[in-house]
């Protein structure tokens, strides 16, 4: 390895960095600041606890609720910072008033002042438009952008960036990859990722306001759209890199065979995910039939479908598997579905006072459709009852188990109520010749 290469370079100058921490003046310099940041911690932990005793404090949560608690969620995170702040200034003052040098406190006092300011302008936007708007913002873009400046700042401080960011570490397709073509292809593709969630959260807001956009329409929109930006990232993330398009044509053959290798499904699921999407089959928001339980589509992905049951369980369902097997729907086109509850009554009821009893029960529940009304339908003579099908309509399929437990209920209490009994099977047992013998052996036995 050459002398001259990036590699050496950096060794030489993480060797200069550990003679420089070496000197009892930077060790005394990084105690002080140290002991100043320790120092503002403990002054800030007692201030938390101390304020919200203050009489200022709750005037300021009569007159001013919100300020009051934005305040509260962000006090911890502004009063370290300004301590900090204080403490430092203080030993910088005392260290120079003893001729002792200063210049690293200093430094890290510029940090502070980045700090500080850092979070005074989130506790200016969480106050300003409130928490639910910006706690993704501070969370996706603004705490990763200070984290990154911060890091790079102090590591411009110790190490030379353009030899740390030329490092070669392996070739790629006659492409030199370097530490820094690395990082920055990761930024790019992070941006672009920040780019379709901030896709995404506006087109979502702006087909929601549209009261003629269909949801399911709006939200395969949204999602093709926020695939389609992670797309275009992935390119130039590795044109970032250094690989031309050209190369795009040997990745797309070991991937297809890794296709027919093992990833078969994923594939499978990918484009079954793209034909829900288009096709409208399954949307957002359908009440449907799966393994016999009713649940809704809460959220439909490339990949797979979440869907919640009426349980609160949430079952994640491949996207091939509503292509390949038969799906019951129950919003697809209508949410009005009719409900067939199966009645049996003893012989020596009225059939006609039975039906109308029946639809007057289902007419007194709220959840019940008026139009088409309530019907029954005779279906029969049983071994041991009538058999009658209550047939009501409801628009909340979702529901469905709850009325049809409502409607029973009801239903016994009325046909009690009218003393209509609801009959069990019943068998006769037929005994011919011999059973004397029988029971005369089974005397026998017992004695």
């Amino acid at each position: 390895m050459p002398m001259d290469s990036p590699v050496q370079i950096l060794i030489a100058q993480l060797e200069t960095l550990l003679i420089i921490l070496s000197r009892p003046l930077v060790q005394r310099q990084l105690a002080a600041l140290a002991g100043a940041i320790l120092v503002a911690w403990l002054l800030a932990a007692a201030a938390n606890r101390l304020h919200p005793r203050l009489d200022a404090w709750q005037r300021l949560r009569q007159r001013y609720p919100r300020l009051h608690d934005t305040w509260r969620q962000n006090r911890r995170q502004l009063l370290l910072p300004a301590f900090a702040l204080l403490t430092v200034q203080l030993t910088i003052l005392l260290l120079a008033w003893r001729s002792q040098p200063v210049g690293l406190i200093l430094g890290g006092r510029t940090l502070l002042w980045a700090w500080a300011a850092y979070r005074l302008l989130i506790f200016l936007l969480y106050l300003a438009f409130g928490s639910r708007a910006i706690a993704p913002i501070h969370r996706r873009i603004l705490a990763p952008v200070f984290i990154s400046l911060i890091f790079l700042s102090l590591l411009s401080r110790v190490i030379d960036l353009p030899v740390l960011a030329g490092i070669h570490l392996f070739t790629l397709f006659d492409a030199a990859i370097t530490l820094g073509r690395i990082l920055s292809a990761a930024v790019v593709l992070y941006a672009f990722i920040v780019a379709a969630w901030v896709a995404q959260e506006t087109l979502g807001r702006a087909l929601r306001g549209r009261t003629a956009v269909d949801p399911g329409v709006a939200h395969s929109i949204v999602t093709i759209s926020r695939y389609a930006i992670i797309a275009i990232g992935i390119l130039l993330m590795l044109s970032v890199m250094g690989l031309d398009l050209s190369t795009l044509t040997i990745i797309g053959g070991g991937l297809s065979i890794g296709v027919g290798f093992g990833l078969q499904q994923i594939v499978a699921n990918f484009i079954s995910g793209l034909v829900l999407m288009f096709e409208q089959t399954l949307r957002p928001g359908d009440t449907i039939d799966i393994n016999g339980q009713i649940g809704t589509v809460q959220k439909l992905n490339i990949r797979s479908t979440l869907v919640r049951t009426n349980d609160n369980v949430e079952i994640v369902v491949p996207n091939e598997t509503f292509l390949t097997s038969q799906l019951t729907t129950y919003t697809r086109t209508n949410r009005q579905v009719r409900m067939r509850l199966p009645v049996g009554v003893a012989y020596d009821s009225d059939p006609h006072q039975v039906r109308d009893l029946m639809v007057k029960a289902a007419e007194r529940h709220g959840l019940v459709l008026s139009q088409p009304a309530p019907s029954v339908q005779f279906m029969g003579f049983g071994e041991s009852s009538l058999n009658f099908d209550l047939l009501v309509w409801i628009d909340q399929p979702h529901r469905m188990p709850q009325i049809r437990s409502d409607l029973y209920f009801m239903l016994w209490d009325t046909l009690a109520q009218h003393n209509i009994a609801i009959p069990f099977p019943q068998r006769d047992l037929h005994l011919v010749s011999g059973w004397e013998k029988l029971n005369r052996q089974q005397a026998t036995d017992n004695r």
